[in-house]
């Protein structure tokens, strides 16, 4: 065993100038978050004045422009030995901020009858109740658990995948069931190549479980539209994001996603072609208990633009 007079320990000394500073530090925070107050309510005012002109909310929010490409202000005569870890904490606190000016902002949206709802962002489906999937037994299974939430299903058999995602794409159907994972949370790489070309939307999730106890598969419910889950407090929510790969820090979204009480679930990249062109981008998976994710869609239209939901969902158990 150690000695204990071996145990580094900081010194008094240290330790309560560094106690100081965080007080000093929380009445400049105070301060800061006062003027991002300041600054919302500017926001706000504004997509007011865009609205009584006829303009939606969510569209008038992706026009909001904030000097974020500024570069901090640092005081005067900073130590050299000091400038690296300064901007460091500078780009650190800039992050927070446009996290907070968001919160900040929806408040004062709220105030003024512009808040924005999941719904706004992430616009329903409004497709009949018309089902196709290529018939086995796992897709059986996953049918009975997603037309069950439906009072007039009707189903028809596609020969292929592709054959199902084309008939929603053109309207023949309103939904179509797909594989999505295997066991274990592996994305089918096919299915998602197929979603992203097509463009459509996942609107709700089963686990399948074959003859066994243990998941095989995982399905998805695809429609051109969005199927918004209810809230509740022991209800797991998701929201699916497609992001071009350097279309925004990564680091700094995921710290807004848990700032907005949402905790990543899954992400990874992936490679589709389009257009002839290969290209890369983030399939990120977020998750919330039994919250919205309407903060989070402020800032993505606020600060990132360029992205793409494709699908919010709760998981449904067969």
């Amino acid at each position: 065993m150690m000695p204990m007079d071996e145990v580094f320990a900081p010194s008094e000394v240290i330790t309560d100038n560094i106690a100081l500073i965080e007080k000093e530090q929380s009445l400049a925070e105070e301060k800061r978050i006062c003027e991002l107050s300041a600054l919302a309510d500017e926001a706000a005012d504004h997509l007011l004045s865009l609205a009584e002109g006829g303009m939606p909310t969510v569209d008038a929010l992706s026009l909001l422009s904030f000097d974020t490409e500024r570069a901090p202000a640092l005081h005067d005569n900073a130590m050299e030995a000091s400038g690296k870890h300064l901007a460091f904490h500078a780009g650190l606190l800039s992050s927070l901020d446009r996290t907070v000016l968001c919160s900040l902002l929806y408040e004062a949206l709220k105030k003024r009858g512009l808040c924005p709802t999941e719904a706004d962002f992430l616009p329903p489906a409004s497709s009949p109740e018309t089902f196709t999937y290529v018939k086995n037994f796992y897709a059986d299974e996953a049918y009975d658990v997603f037309s069950d939430a439906f009072s007039d299903p009707r189903v028809f058999y596609s020969e292929t995948l592709r054959d199902a995602v084309l008939a929603v794409s053109e309207g023949r159907a309103g939904y179509c069931l797909l594989p999505l994972e295997e066991k274990g949370g592996t994305r089918l790489a096919s299915v998602s190549e197929l979603l992203y070309k097509s463009e459509l939307r996942i609107a709700s999730v089963t686990p399948v479980y074959g003859y066994g106890e243990e998941n095989d598969l995982t399905y998805a419910l695809i429609s051109r539209g969005f199927l918004i889950p209810e809230l509740g407090s022991d209800v797991d929510r998701y929201l699916e994001l497609r992001l071009p790969k350097g279309a925004a820090s990564l680091s700094e979204l995921l710290f807004a996603a848990e700032a907005c009480g949402a905790q990543v679930f899954r992400i990874h990249t992936q490679r589709s072609d389009g257009g002839g062109e290969r290209s890369t981008h983030y399939s990120l998976v977020l998750r919330t208990e039994g919250l919205d994710f309407t903060t989070l869609l402020i800032y993505l239209s606020v600060f990132v633009k360029e992205f793409t939901p494709i699908g919010i969902y709760a998981s449904l158990e067969s």
